[in-house]
Formats: C-alpha cells, sequence, structure tokens
C-alpha cells in the first residue's frame, strides 16, 4: 500500500540570521511548467496533429493563509510587493524535508476578508532563474 507525505511539517522562510518565518501560510503550491514551442508544419509525419518542444521552466508559487499583520515574514513579502523588489533566499519546504530555495518577486498580494472567519492571504511569487534548486 503507497503511503503520503504529511504536509505539516511544511514552512516558509526567508534567509537571513536568523531566517525569517512567514507565519500564517497553511497551503503552498510549488508548480514547475515548462513553456511549449509549436513545431508543427505543413509537412508533418503525422499531418493534422500539433507538435511541440519544451522550451523555458519556470514556477509560479500560490501561498495561502491567515493574515498576521505583525508578522516580520509577511511584513517583508508585503514591502517587497510594493517596492517592486526581488527577494533572494525564499525557503519553501511543502513536507519539512524536501527544501527548494528561490529568489522570486512578489506579483500578487491578497488579503481576504470575511465577517465570520479571520482575515486571509494569498501571495503569488514568481521565481526568478532556477526553480528547480531542491535540497
Amino acid at each position: 500500500m503507497a503511503t503520503g507525505v504529511a504536509g505539516y511539517p511544511g514552512y516558509v522562510r526567508i534567509t537571513g540570521t536568523p531566517d525569517v518565518k512567514v507565519k500564517g501560510i497553511m497551503s503552498m503550491d510549488l508548480p514547475l511548467q515548462a513553456d511549449s514551442d509549436d513545431t508543427t508544419a505543413f509537412d508533418a509525419d503525422a499531418p493534422g496533429y500539433k507538435t511541440a518542444i519544451p522550451t523555458l521552466i519556470g514556477m509560479t508559487i500560490k501561498l495561502s493563509g491567515k493574515r498576521i499583520p505583525a508578522d516580520t515574514g509577511q511584513n517583508t513579502l508585503r514591502t517587497a510587493f510594493f517596492a517592486r523588489t526581488l527577494v533572494s533566499g525564499i525557503k519553501l519546504s511543502p513536507d519539512g524535508t524536501e527544501i527548494h530555495t528561490v529568489s522570486a518577486w512578489v506579483t500578487g498580494w491578497n488579503p481576504k476578508s470575511d465577517p465570520k472567519s479571520a482575515e486571509s492571504l494569498d501571495i503569488t511569487l514568481l521565481v526568478e532563474g532556477d526553480a528547480s534548486n531542491v535540497a
């Protein structure tokens, strides 16, 4: 029987001395994606069907959780969003073991409020450079 990996030891940190934890994050999506280039031609071996080759690999990270206005980690990302600055040394671990260390632009900052629950937050990070840096 196959077993899964628990996500509860996961974390988001920003490299420093010491590392700054981004608190309140309850889910993360780390999708590596490859762009593709259309190579379909009139004289294809299988006419009428598209062909393509993979090109550039990238990652757009989605973080979601509770908004904690006093949290240093969240405020670091918020400041980077409004200042349009690259954040270097973001460590993301979906399971506490596999660690992705990336530099990223904060391209989305979305606080959400509902009178029946705590304020939540969605953050979007666009990875700059190598997204496959996994320890």
